[in-house]
């Protein structure tokens, strides 16, 4: 159905049509949860975040307001009168083309103000005339294309006006790159031109406060452009890492491939810890981590497989028909279950190869992650679950079980040093849920640990 079709908005039939996939995507979104707190405070009160269910429970009793509020939050952001963009929003954020709900409050509004503009005073070319034709694929380079016509209508009405520089420090000046942090939302603005940045916007919400709180925006320059507007912005502390037109890029790439003069990369490893993170982590270090989750990984093998054993009646058995003694006990050098079950051995095996991963494994893996995160050492225990879990053949679960323990149970620490290229250590945690008190609450244990640095 063609958009113009759609113009007699109403909340209700795009609630019945979209309202259970749009609360999945919204509620797995931390930025909608943030938002969704400035509504119902109560929805993230601290006295009852450590109960166990607590959150899904308050979902569950106000998902009819929850999922109202996100509907009339989107239609906020549409500036036309009968809201004819609204469900073309909807549509784009579940496909995951708008990547985070706080986008609508900024870049999305932002393209839907110019582009309504330009629709209204017949100033958009036929292709982009009709925006339900414009799908996900396209949804960049349709903003980079109607922010530059946009540019060009105000240009021609007199309507242009200059940005502010505002108060910026130029960090890294090499022959590669610039490299700017701006110190104010102008600054943001003024260098964040051309980008679909939610710092750089000026006509909708600016979420340059919000990120420069926390650490600096860090926008790379490219003193040789290899396309037109290239520009990057990394900030360590939030994990986010984009493009010019928003999307992730991956450090590995940024950094082996694109730009390659040392000074580059050892600026952003002082700022940021570059080494820390796997694609660029210490050989050593990663190998040692790597074997102590491997260790854990077998107990947990371990533990399944006795359930199997004691409920194996055939090996019981084969053990009371072959391996007692005299007084019927069973003799100690009695093949275990894993010798005498080919299927355990196998599925033993497969799972310890499978976790035994490499630095290799992790960057052929870099292009399947679905954020395109980059990921840090102490993230290494997700990291194996995640590839453990996607080797799981169709209609199998115990990898996934597996995968699932090492997820939640298992928890990294690494400790700094001044050496950025190496970690004074590391301790692998094991967690798990206790009631305390009638209240679940994590305890944890230590079960490995290495020192590098005294």
């Amino acid at each position: 159905m063609r958009f113009r079709e759609l113009l007699e908005y109403k909340r209700d039939i795009t609630a019945n049509n979209f309202g259970n996939k749009l609360m999945d995507r919204a509620l797995n979104d931390p930025s909608f949860i943030r938002i969704l707190q400035t509504e119902f405070p109560q929805a993230i009160d601290s006295n009852y975040r450590e109960i166990e269910g607590w959150f899904e429970n308050w979902i569950e009793e106000n998902k009819d307001k929850v999922l109202d509020f996100a509907l009339r939050t989107i239609e906020g952001k549409d500036p036309s009168p009968n809201k004819q963009y609204t469900q073309w929003v909807v549509m784009r954020y579940l496909e995951k083309a708008v990547k985070r709900y706080e986008d609508i409050l900024t870049t999305v509004e932002t393209l839907l103000r110019k582009y309504h503009e330009l629709k209204i005073h017949r100033a958009l070319p036929a292709k982009f005339a009709d925006i339900g034709q414009v799908k996900s694929a396209n949804l960049t380079n349709f903003y980079l294309n109607i922010m530059q016509l946009h540019d060009e209508f105000e240009e021609k009405r007199g309507e242009k006006t200059q940005l502010s520089k505002g108060n910026s420090k130029l960090v890294l000046d090499n022959k590669e790159v610039r490299i700017i942090i701006p110190q104010d939302k102008q600054a943001a603005c003024y260098y964040g031109q051309g980008t679909a940045w939610c710092t750089a916007s000026t006509t909708s919400t600016n979420y340059f406060d919000h990120y420069s709180k926390d650490g600096p925006l860090y926008i790379i320059i490219p003193k040789k452009a290899k396309h037109e507007g290239e520009k990057y912005q990394l900030h360590f502390e939030s994990g986010q890492y984009m493009d010019e037109g928003d999307s992730p890029i991956n450090l590995q790439k940024l950094f082996t491939d694109r730009f390659t003069d040392p000074s580059t990369f050892n600026f952003f490893d002082k700022k940021g810890a570059l080494s820390s993170m796997l694609p660029f982590a210490n050989d050593q270090v990663f190998e040692d981590i790597v074997q102590a989750i491997r260790e854990q990984v077998s107990n947990y093998v371990y533990d399944e497989m006795i359930e199997w054993e004691v409920s194996d009646e055939y090996y019981q058995d084969f053990l009371r028909d072959n391996h007692t003694d005299d007084k019927g006990d069973i003799d100690d050098d009695a093949p275990s279950y894993m010798e005498y079950n080919d299927e355990a051995s196998r599925i033993y095996n497969d799972i310890m190869n499978e976790v035994n991963i490499s630095k290799e494994d992790v960057s052929e893996w870099d292009g399947y992650w679905e954020d395109d995160e980059s990921y840090t050492l102490k993230e290494l225990p997700y990291v194996v679950s995640s590839i453990l879990r996607s080797s799981e053949s169709r209609g199998e679960t115990f990898k996934g079980h597996i995968a699932d323990q090492i997820e939640k149970n298992l928890a990294l620490v690494v400790q700094d040093s001044d050496d950025s290229k190496m970690p004074a250590g590391w301790t692998l945690f094991y967690e798990h849920q206790q009631m305390v008190d009638g209240r679940t609450k994590w305890k944890k244990y230590k079960v490995a640990e290495k020192a590098y640095v005294n």
